[in-house]
Order: structure tokens, then C-alpha cells, then sequence
């Protein structure tokens, strides 16, 4: 059952809290770095982009031209791990990592996702079970460390070209502890009734699920 906290809910995607100076937060940066010196991207990888707000619009516009623009789908890839911060460097670190193998799961994974026009019971089922079955074809060709957490953020941005204002949320620790009751570490077995729930509630405060997200990760930041 989800808990939600008594505010004032608007139907307004604002941006994330104190994230539009000019340089990346700590977590992203680590693991910017932590890409650097693996050899994974080199140091102009991020071009001009100064902080969260412009990384985020990167990641959405490349996503909403896919594969028009020929994108690299690498790239994309990439730029959602940074944006998500230094948690997700398990896939990077408890293995090498190499695209070659990572692509060949990652790609119909997200074909899946950016085909959904809807958000309906049928959806949420086969999002959820997409990132199980996600998470354990990367098991399969041996890479560990990507959890539900990072797989909901790709679910996320690969949502934004057919629905902007209803992308399925991210479920990380933030809503793990305070909208499920649960610990920290966001689990597999929840996500479901978690979007259930998120679902259910931008429904009746009358804003989209992209709004109600960001609301709720500024207000327990």
C-alpha cells in the first residue's frame, strides 16, 4: 500500500531542486568519472552539459528522435547511468563492461518500453515484467548490479516520446522507504502495486504521474 504526503499537488513538471548550476551534483560526477577511467567514454563525453536540468533535456531529446536522429543507443545508455548517479556503478564494476554483450538484451528491452502509447493495467503489467526479465537476461550474460531502481530510470526516459506527462516513475530508495514502507533497497516484488499506486494517485489529484514523481522526490530530498 503506498503512504503520500499531505501537500499541495500541481500538475507542473518542475525541475529538480538546486540542480541547475553549473556543474553536475557529487553522485553524477563520480560516476562520470568513474566511466572516464574505465575507458567506457572519454572526457568530452558530456559536451556542454553543466547540470541536471540540461542533462535530463539531452537524454529526452535524443529519446523522443530515436532512431531517426541514428542515435547511439551507447550513448543514451550512458547519460541515464550518469543522471542516475554513483549507485548504479555495479553493471560497471563488479564485471567488464562491454556494450557488445550489453546491447544485445538492452535494445529489445527498450524497444518494448518506448512502443507503450498508454498508461492502463496492461501496461504496468508488461513494464514490470519487462524489468524482471530485463534484470535476469542481463544475469544470464553475466552482468550484476543493475537493480530495479536503474532499470525503472530507463524505463522512464524511453517512455517520454509517447507519453511526456505519464512516464511509469522511477522506483528508487526515496519512494521505497517513504511511499511503500519498505527499507531502502527497492525490490522487484513491489514494483507492480508501487505503479498501481502512483497511478491511482496522479488520477486523483488530477496531475500527470511525470509531475507527481518529481513532486514527490523534491519533497523527500
Amino acid at each position: 500500500m503506498c503512504v503520500f504526503p499531505n501537500i499541495q499537488y500541481v500538475n507542473n513538471f518542475v525541475p529538480l531542486q538546486g540542480n541547475d548550476g553549473n556543474e553536475l551534483p557529487p553522485s553524477p560526477r563520480a560516476m562520470f568519472s568513474l566511466l572516464i577511467n574505465k575507458g567506457i567514454v572519454d572526457v568530452n563525453f558530456l559536451n556542454n552539459i553543466n547540470n541536471m536540468t540540461q542533462l535530463e533535456a539531452e537524454v529526452f531529446d535524443l529519446i523522443d528522435h530515436y532512431p531517426e536522429n541514428e542515435a547511439s543507443l551507447e550513448r543514451i545508455f550512458h547519460l541515464i547511468q550518469i543522471w542516475g548517479g554513483r549507485t548504479g556503478r555495479g553493471i560497471y564494476v563488479n564485471q567488464d563492461f562491454h556494450w557488445a554483450e550489453v546491447v544485445q538484451v538492452y535494445e529489445p528491452f527498450i524497444e518494448l518500453i518506448r512502443a507503450f502509447t498508454s498508461i492502463d493495467p496492461l501496461t504496468i503489467n508488461l513494464a514490470a515484467g519487462a524489468v524482471g526479465a530485463f534484470h535476469n537476461d542481463l544475469h544470464d550474460i553475466h552482468y550484476t548490479g543493475m537493480g530495479v531502481a536503474f532499470i525503472t530510470k530507463h524505463v522512464r526516459f524511453w517512455m517520454h516520446r509517447n507519453l511526456p506527462d505519464d512516464m511509469l516513475p522511477i522506483y528508487g530508495s526515496t519512494f521505497s522507504k517513504h511511499i511503500m514502507q519498505k527499507g531502502r533497497t527497492a525490490q522487484q516484488k513491489d514494483l507492480l502495486n508501487y505503479w498501481k499506486g502512483m497511478v491511482a494517485k496522479a488520477a486523483q489529484e488530477h496531475v500527470s504521474l511525470s509531475s507527481l514523481e518529481r513532486q514527490l522526490f523534491n519533497y523527500y530530498k
